[in-house]
């Protein structure tokens, strides 16, 4: 937010495309019957994305051997709740 060039740099080069290819997964688990076709897919990056962006850095705290599994099972627990 400071430095406007380096914004728009990351939307265009990080944040869109990644958020594309999340899209076409989530987008995958409708179809699948995984996620309810009411989901929110923009809430549902949000939810993917920031637990882990939060702990690795924001908070620079190490994830542990098995921190990557219960942060998986946490996140589709919360993303099926509409299923």
């Amino acid at each position: 937010m400071r430095n406007p060039g380096l914004a728009e740099a990351l939307l265009h080069t990080v944040r869109t495309p990644r958020r594309a290819k999340a899209a076409i997964l989530f987008q995958r688990a409708i179809e699948r019957g995984e996620l309810s076709a009411e989901s929110d897919l923009e809430m549902c990056m949000d939810v993917l994305a920031g637990p882990l962006y939060w702990r690795l850095a924001i908070a620079r705290t190490p994830t542990g051997a098995d921190y990557l599994d219960r942060l998986t099972e946490i996140v589709m627990a919360a993303l099926t709740l509409n299923a």
